[in-house]
């Protein structure tokens, strides 16, 4: 059916337009929600559709999707390199059996010349696993990794003495010398599960020699018979035991303190403060709502965090005691902070309708991407002229007028009087902000004003 095409009624055409495959809308709308909203909206037959994908991944991966079959399934990965793009394709469209086993096979693949370039695709993909996998993998290797020509790009600096920490408390690490680590949370969790441990057995251990020397003495046993000396061998072997558990507690606050250096080094004050960005375009400011920046920023207590950010919490909660050296408890004292920081991610998906098109085009935003860059890969997928389309503000429209803000950085005009967003402003916080309602219209349908 696939092969010729018989009552075939859309056509899907991949990124760069030289491959098109006629398809059955049925097939493709069972198989996959993506495929189902796409022909919802665009209800009439034989519409063109145009997909995220390669013209060398796009036949194979229609014939996988109308079989469903092991078979087609390996021709995917063949070449194994595909497996990335295979990813890629499958958490575009909504298919999670797919999107697995090309996960679980660049899990398998995990080296030193492609850790690097796999790290940003598990950010691209949201995958926890391939994630701790690849930042484990660097932190054991840490020095062979940094030779990669990705490494500066996709670990900044303190990512990399946070790494570099990870190494170090790997390879001293009491509990698994050169253990893989990869969250400095966990591992801190790790260790203080073990200390729990440790000391829960030691007090049993101390409440039940007592209990035979009380045994003995109430026996009248002799200090020479050999009960006694088993006693004083076994006390000789707790003794030792305290002093290691104390070394363990003064190793475990040895990293707290080097892990919570780690985060400060990433905060606004040990970067220098920036100002707090404008409110979103057309909006006014939501107190009760975090605004965040590219930079780690502490999220006030009684603020609520946006969707789509990295978050991170202290490492020590508010309640943790802490022992002093004469063995008295003390509790800590609570943070003025929530102990919350966010940030928008330094490279994160920008997804767009296209009407014209109708299907989404997707591009990879960060901090320094303008409107214009966006716009011009656009404009080349589609094979249209430059300035054929525009992006345009939520809640604008023919009939409507967004407000014009200044761009914080270089002071322009954030959007024209038609609320067209001016090609050379950045992605910044507003942006991010109003991700979800930025549309892609016309050029033509939308004049700006001089």
């Amino acid at each position: 059916m696939l092969e010729s095409g018989d009552f075939s009624d859309a056509e899907l055409v991949s990124r760069d337009g030289l491959c098109k495959v006629r398809v059955h809308r049925a097939v493709l709308a069972h198989r996959s929600d993506w495929f189902r909203a796409a022909f919802n909206h665009a209800r009439s037959a034989g519409t063109s559709h145009s997909v995220d994908i390669a013209s060398d991944l796009l036949v194979d991966l229609v014939r996988y999707l109308y079989t469903v079959h092991d078979a087609e399934m390996v021709k995917l990965f063949d070449p194994p390199d595909k497996a990335v793009a295979v990813a890629m394709a499958a958490d575009q469209l909504l298919l999670p059996p797919l999107r697995d086993r090309a996960v679980n096979l660049l899990l398998e693949c995990v080296d030193d010349a492609n850790v690097c370039s796999l790290l940003g695709t598990a950010r691209l993909l949201s995958h926890e696993g391939l994630y701790r996998t690849c930042v484990a993998h660097i932190a054991k290797n840490l020095v062979s990794v940094s030779q990669s020509p990705f490494f500066s790009e996709m670990v900044s600096p303190a990512m990399k003495r946070l790494l570099e920490r990870l190494q170090a408390a790997s390879r001293c690490n009491p509990l698994h010398a050169n253990a893989d680590l990869h969250d400095a949370r966990e591992f801190l969790g790790m260790l203080r599960e073990s200390l729990e441990e440790q000391q829960y057995r030691f007090s049993d251990a101390v409440e039940r020699q007592r209990e035979v020397e009380a045994q003995l003495r109430a026996q009248g046993v002799r200090i020479d018979d050999p009960r006694w000396i088993r006693v004083t061998g076994v006390w000789h072997t707790l003794n030792a035991k305290e002093k290691h558990i104390e070394k363990f507690k003064a190793f475990i606050a040895k990293q707290e303190q080097l892990f919570r250096g780690s985060e400060e080094d990433e905060s606004p004050s040990a970067q220098g403060t920036a100002a707090a960005p404008p409110a979103p375009l057309g909006q006014e400011p939501d107190h009760g709502e975090f605004t965040p920046t590219y930079e780690w920023r502490e999220v006030p207590p009684e603020q609520t965090i946006p969707s789509g950010l990295e978050v991170k919490l202290a490492l020590r909660s508010t309640n943790d005691v802490h022992t002093s050296d004469a063995g008295v408890a003390h509790e800590l004292q609570p943070p003025a902070s929530s102990g919350r920081k966010a940030r928008i991610p330094p490279v994160w998906r920008l997804k767009l309708w296209v009407e014209s098109a109708s299907g989404y085009y997707r591009h990879d935003i960060q901090a320094t991407t303008l409107v214009g860059d966006v716009l011009d890969g656009l404009h080349r997928d589609l094979g249209k002229p430059p300035g054929w389309f525009s992006i345009l503000l939520p809640g604008s429209g023919p009939q409507t007028r967004a407000a014009s803000l200044p761009d914080a950085a270089t002071g322009r005009c954030s959007a024209t009087a038609s609320g067209i967003v001016d090609p050379a402003r950045s992605f910044g916080p507003d942006l991010f902000l109003a991700r979800e309602q930025l549309r892609i219209v016309l050029s033509t349908d939308y004049p700006q004003e001089v």
